[in-house]
């Protein structure tokens, strides 16, 4: 029997490629080392799933951040069980992963019984995780695992929430401070309907008394008492909505008509400090998308704003223009008192700047009105005149 002879360098090549597959073995087993230092040990919170979405590997900053442990969610957990991201409608999201390879991204709010539920933690507070979600595929690109990355911006989101809390706080204690400014005005404004009542009534009654009533003229004197008391109640229910806590509310609405609203509480006050309103407003002004409520803080901020300015003047006027070019309504709001001392103009936007006195202003008028004009899309500039101050408007039209 013939036996095959080893041919010269066989036994060379098995020993090369023995030893290139134990060097590959051995790089093989730098890289999954490297690839669980990096996972195990990298400070984003991360966890690994199979094809089918359920937990098989967490890392360190995952157990440490949300206080879970392996036997709590390993095997256990399964992205499309959770029914929170079902409820806020990422499963459509979650499914591209796994069935066409893509990476995607979404912010996901838990309360706290659901995220307590889940991690087994103790917060009193929700929690609003932002989860990327990325696809491992194989070398046919058969997607096996995925890994998710999570980041906590509970803390931020909470920050975020009181610091708007602190500012309808800020709004609505300026719109106090405003009505209490208007009081005087608006109190002469219902007492001279209130006295013109009281006299419609004392001479009904002295003509009762004196059986020399006259039909046609109580009818005329009480026709006359209505439409006092209705002005007055038109002036104490603007009053009422502009001061109520209020939460932006847009509507179609012309921008006229908001100025028109603002001067039922502003016109007293124009004429007790006896200014000349002037108001150029182009024909057919357009509607815009306006939040009148909000608006009209606007115009009462830059008219208490002018009243301040008009004090030391003469001949006292403020003058409001009304115009649209370009698909924008342009707004300019001018009087001819002392202007905003340079110094400040660079920061008069900016909260509790003021030239006033302790206890005289809070300094969040012209703050205010920068934020509500950013509410609605526009922009607001500053313009010192050689006598006086413009403020010029721009708001879109759509």
């Amino acid at each position: 029997m013939d036996f095959d002879t080893p041919k010269s360098g066989d036994g060379d090549s098995e020993a090369e490629m023995l030893k290139r597959i134990s060097s590959l073995e051995g790089e093989l087993e730098e890289t999954r080392l490297f690839f669980d230092t990096v996972f195990d040990f990298g400070p984003s919170p991360m966890w690994i799933s199979d094809d089918k979405g359920t937990c098989v590997r967490l890392n360190e900053a995952l157990r440490r951040t949300w206080g879970v442990a392996d036997e709590d969610v390993v095997g256990k957990y399964n992205l499309f069980d959770d029914p929170v991201p079902k409820e806020q409608g990422f499963s459509p999201l979650l499914r591209r992963v796994f069935d066409e390879g893509q990476s995607v991204s979404f912010q996901i709010e838990y309360d706290a019984a659901q995220f307590n539920q889940l991690t087994g933690a103790n917060r009193e507070t929700k929690s609003v995780i932002e989860a990327t979600v990325s696809p491992i595929t194989d070398s046919q690109g058969i997607v096996t695992h995925a890994i998710i990355q999570h980041k906590d911006l509970t803390g931020i989101k909470l920050a975020e929430e009181a610091k708007d809390k602190a500012i309808l706080r800020m709004k609505q204690a300026q719109k106090m401070e405003a009505i209490g400014l208007l009081a005087a005005g608006v109190a002469h404004e219902i007492n001279q309907p209130l006295t013109y009542i009281r006299a419609i009534f004392e001479c009904t009654l002295h003509d009762l008394e004196q059986q020399n009533v006259d039909p046609t003229e109580l009818a005329k004197e009480c026709r006359e008492a209505v439409n006092q008391v209705n002005r007055i109640s038109r002036i104490i229910n603007h009053l009422r909505l502009f001061g109520r806590a209020h939460t932006l509310s847009f509507q179609t609405i012309r921008l006229e008509k908001v100025l028109d609203d603002t001067l039922i509480l502003m016109a007293p006050m124009l004429r007790m400090h006896d200014i000349k309103l002037h108001r150029d407003i182009q024909d057919d002004m357009p509607d815009i998308s306006c939040d009148p409520i909000r608006f009209e803080q606007v115009f009462i901020n830059l008219f208490q704003n002018a009243i301040d300015a008009l004090k030391h003047v003469q001949k006292r006027r403020i003058q409001i223009s009304m115009t649209v070019r370009d698909d924008r309504l342009n707004l300019s709001f001018n009087d001819n008192g002392v202007g905003i001392n340079p110094a400040l103009q660079d920061k008069m936007f900016e909260p509790f700047v003021t030239t006033k006195e302790v206890g005289e202003g809070t300094g969040l008028g012209l703050s205010i009105v920068y934020g509500i004009v950013e509410e609605h899309h526009g922009d607001i500039q500053y313009r010192a005149e050689a006598q006086g101050s413009t403020f010029l408007i721009t708001l879109p039209l759509s």
